[in-house]
């Protein structure tokens, strides 16, 4: 139920609570869709099928996710909920009840679109959330603020189905992203890939083969393939390794111009760029793995730098002698 109407520096304090929120300077409109609510355990936020007019924020105490008697996930401090709607526009998906006393922040729809476009920590989270949800292995996911080395950030927990946990944090400031799988043993490799901008990287530790913890800095697309395959259990193929290496991907680069090498993801002119840079093309195997995997590209890797061959004479050319 809606408390008395909080004044303007209420809400700025509100706002402040929520790692994903931090650092948003809100105008006076969106400020006046904003609401605190506290509810007492077992009491419906969301309907299931209602429409989205709102989504909401957990400042203190629990609620769980549910669609019919199914539990989907448990939501803590920190965590958004009912933003599928309002960015979907489609009808409510789940129902949303307090597990606890609780106490929400309530943001109206035009501001949340607004502020999930605009606000990265807010887009990165929501980002993350979507791959979370998306894995259709019926476990149950559990969302709440934290911290990774002393920075703010949104950790999520999913038990799959082999009692292993999928866990999954990111720091507000969209700078990090970190990939575990817990009940495994100690890391015996580690694979980098170090061709990323100055403060960016990405590197994955593996146990016989399968991805185990992957951390991601700087931008983090391109994840889905490696999160499935850490959920599957799978050891890395040789191009998925190839691949990593050379692009920070395990998974097939679609749409990609000029592509020379796919199992490695080397595209011709940055093959050309190399060779132009002192890289004989007999050592690009050896610098980024083109033409060791399949090896259909073997012939086109050897021909780099070489003079187009000339164009074969016609017969008028060659009884003329021209």
């Amino acid at each position: 139920m809606p408390d008395a109407a909080p004044t303007p520096p209420q809400l700025v304090a509100a706002l402040a609570e929520l790692p994903v929120l931090a650092g948003l300077q809100p105008t006076a409109s969106e400020l006046g869709s904003l609401e605190l609510a506290t509810f007492a355990p077992g009491e419906t936020l969301l309907e299931a099928g209602a429409t989205g007019t709102r989504a909401g924020f957990v400042l203190r105490g629990s609620a769980v996710a549910r669609k019919g008697k199914k539990l989907l996930s448990h939501l803590g401090p920190g965590q958004c909920f009912g933003e599928r709607a309002l960015l979907e526009d489609t009808p409510r998906t789940a129902s949303v009840v307090a597990d606890t006393e609780l106490a929400v922040l309530w943001v109206g729809a035009d501001t949340f679109r607004a502020w999930a476009t605009l606000h990265p920590p807010l887009a990165s989270h929501i980002a993350t959330l979507h791959q979370v949800y998306q894995r259709p292995d019926g476990s149950v996911v559990s969302i709440q603020a934290d911290t990774l080395d002393g920075a703010p950030c949104m950790r999520s927990e999913r038990r799959l189905r082999d009692g292993r946990t999928l866990r999954i944090t990111s720091t507000t400031a969209q700078d990090r992203l970190l990939l575990e799988v817990d009940g495994q043993p100690a890391h015996d490799e580690v694979l980098e890939h170090d061709r990323a901008a100055p403060g960016s990287g990405r590197r994955l530790f593996l146990v016989e083969g399968r991805v185990v913890r992957a951390d991601i800095r700087g931008e983090a697309s391109g994840v889905g393939p490696l999160t499935a395959r850490m959920v599957a259990g799978r050891a890395l193929a040789d191009a998925e390794r190839a691949r990593f290496q050379w692009t920070g991907q395990t998974g097939p680069l679609r749409g990609a111009p000029e592509m020379l090498c796919s199992c490695v993801g080397l595209t011709r002119p940055e093959a050309e760029a190399l060779v132009g840079e002192g890289v004989a093309p007999d050592q690009l195997s050896a610098h980024c793995g083109a033409s060791t995997i399949c090896g259909r590209c073997r012939d086109d890797v050897a021909q780099l730098g070489q003079p187009p061959p000339a164009p074969k004479k016609g017969l008028l050319r060659r009884l003329f002698g021209l």
